[in-house]
């Protein structure tokens, strides 16, 4: 997923179920709207309130850091495996699940950067 400013949403929706591995109904549960909204917005139908375009900011910033930490071919699979240091929860699920989710994964994803047993 390169970078992303200036691409239309439904660009920017595609590349997010592709680098976290996931199908519309996930990735609107990681986004916190419903599953129309994503299905609309992947049509180019508006996206509405701003504070969603910062929560598809923020998956796109996680996204970035996992492509720039792990290897390419292992970052969706990442995504979708289950974690110790997130109570056995995949980071999706992590991020569905927790309201510091967003925050939590982008610090495992810095730990592995900095080579801390993650």
């Amino acid at each position: 997923m390169k970078a992303l400013k200036g691409k239309n949403i439904p660009a920017r929706i595609n590349a997010l179920q592709e680098a976290f591995g996931v199908n519309e109904k996930t990735l609107a549960q990681m986004l916190r709207v419903s599953e129309s909204s994503v299905k609309h917005w992947k049509r180019g139908v508006g996206i509405g309130r701003v504070n969603r375009l910062y929560t598809l900011h923020l998956l796109e910033k996680i996204a970035r850091q996992a492509r720039n930490t792990l290897e390419k071919t292992k970052v969706s699979g990442w995504f979708n495996r289950e974690n110790l240091c997130l109570g056995g929860l995949t980071p999706v699920q992590y991020i569905i699940q927790k309201s510091d989710g967003y925050d939590e994964v982008k610090n495992i994803l810095g730990r592995i950067e900095w080579g801390i047993p993650s």
